[in-house]
C-alpha cells in the first residue's frame, strides 16, 4: 500500500493505521437491506449534489429523469462496490476485501437517512459481523 511505503520512506516508525469510512447498513438479508437503504441513500446522495456538481456544468442542468438515473447509478455503485450495505454475508466479503487491501479498521457511517429504529436494528447485525468468525453468523469462506 502506498501509504505504508511512504511512511516507511519518510522514516516513521511502525506501519501506521489505515481507517476506511464506509456507508453502512447490515440488513437481515440482501433484498431487504437493499430495499430499505435505497430511497434514504438516494436522498442522501441528492442532498450532496452541490458537492458533486462543482466544476461540472452538465450536471447542473439535468432533467428530472436523467438526475434520477444518475442517482440510481450512484446508489448501485455504492451498494455493490464502495459501501458496507447488504446482508451479513455480503458485508463480510467487503470487509475481507478491504482488509486484504491493507485496511486496519472500518469506520461505519450510519447516518444517511434511515429511521433511528432501523439504524439500531442494523447495529445488532453489524456487531455480529464485527465479532465474526467467533459468532455463528454464516459467512462465506474466502
Amino acid at each position: 500500500m502506498a501509504y505504508r511505503e511512504a511512511r516507511q520512506q519518510a522514516g516513521h516508525p511502525g506501519s501506521g493505521r489505515v481507517t476506511l469510512m464506509l456507508h453502512t447498513y447490515v440488513g437481515e438479508d440482501e433484498p431487504t437491506a437493499k430495499r430499505l437503504v435505497s430511497a434514504p441513500f438516494k436522498r442522501y446522495l441528492e442532498s450532496s449534489a452541490d458537492l458533486w456538481q462543482v466544476g461540472e456544468a452538465r450536471l447542473q442542468d439535468l432533467s428530472p429523469r436523467k438526475r434520477a438515473d444518475m442517482l440510481e447509478y450512484a446508489f448501485e455503485r455504492y451498494y455493490q462496490q464502495t459501501g458496507l450495505m447488504g446482508s451479513v454475508e455480503s458485508c463480510a466479503l467487503m470487509v475481507e476485501s478491504v482488509v486484504e487491501a491493507g485496511v486496519d479498521e472500518v469506520a461505519c457511517l450510519i447516518d444517511f437517512g434511515l429511521p433511528m429504529p432501523r439504524i439500531l436494528d442494523g447495529l445488532q447485525r453489524l456487531d455480529a459481523l464485527r465479532r465474526w468468525p467467533e459468532t455463528s453468523v454464516p459467512c462465506p469462506p474466502t
